[in-house]
């Protein structure tokens, strides 16, 4: 284990996840929808109140929603939307001036017990089209590298502040605009900076060049999974890589890795790696 681990000590009935989605940004009438998966373990149905506040990147309050009813049954998940229609002035996230925000979101259950979530966005429009790359209506030519976390002597136990020194080199010192994680999603910490230093990333699933039986490819499936919920709020990644880097095609592996990424986020593309 070569990355923090922490537990954290939670209602039965809690938060499990928090999807941002920034709408029409680049229009009068941006909003910001939060898809809020919450879970039960317990034995009982469970009865509560969501609530989300939309703030600055250091806090300040910007605006505060009305709390929502939910009932969650006993051993499932539940998604409610929050959704933020008349927005104050925000500014867009760019690579020149990369804006963030923050959105908090409470959970009061109606026999006690509270849980609350903050996750870091920003307001962007990114997308590949056949002529180049736009970002917030602007065409970009993309210039950037692969990255492996690994350093000589200590491997890929980096810690968080050589991690967040590596993406300030690959920005500011090599001139570059997008980073591949070849071939994993990698260090919080890297990716924490790449949303706040404007520096584009493209991450993808581990895996190289083996495709294997059906229990090695719903792990893969696994991955795509955990890859996206843990990522999908930041707006420096700007696509997913969904295929084993340099493998081999397999329709029906992809169609399902493809077919799940996009349900887990229909607002980036995705694509892949080929070698073959």
């Amino acid at each position: 284990i070569y990355r923090e681990v922490w537990l954290r000590y939670v209602e039965p009935c809690h938060i499990a996840n928090v999807f941002i989605r920034p709408q029409d940004v680049l229009t009068n009438s941006a909003s910001v929808e939060i898809d809020v998966t919450l879970r039960n373990v317990g034995a009982a149905d469970a009865s509560a109140m969501v609530q989300a506040e939309l703030m600055t990147a250091d806090g300040a309050a910007l605006l505060a929603g009305e709390p929502q009813p939910v009932t969650v049954p006993a051993g499932s998940e539940t998604v409610t939307t929050l959704r933020f229609d008349s927005l104050p002035e925000m500014a867009l996230w760019s690579m020149e001036n990369p804006t963030l925000y923050q959105a908090l979101v409470r959970l009061d259950n109606q026999g006690g017990g509270q849980d609350a979530v903050t996750e870091r966005f920003g307001l962007r429009e990114a997308v590949f089209r056949d002529d180049g790359f736009y970002l917030n209506g602007q065409r970009v030519k993309l210039m950037g590298l692969n990255r492996h976390q690994t350093y000589p002597y200590i491997g890929a136990a980096a810690p968080a502040r050589l991690q967040r020194k590596d993406a300030d080199i690959i920005k500011y010192e090599l001139g570059c605009h997008i980073v591949r994680t070849s071939h994993y999603p990698q260090s919080r910490h890297f990716l924490d900076r790449c949303d706040e230093i404007g520096l584009l990333v493209f991450e993808e699933i581990p895996g190289w060049q083996h495709i294997g039986d059906a229990d090695w490819q719903a792990i893969s499936l696994r991955d795509v999974r955990a890859m996206i919920e843990r990522d999908r709020n930041r707006p420096a990644i700007v696509i997913w890589g969904v295929r084993i880097n340099e493998s081999l095609d397999n329709t029906e592996f992809y169609t399902a890795t493809n077919r799940l990424a996009h349900e887990l986020d229909p607002t980036r593309q995705t694509t892949g790696v080929r070698f073959w």
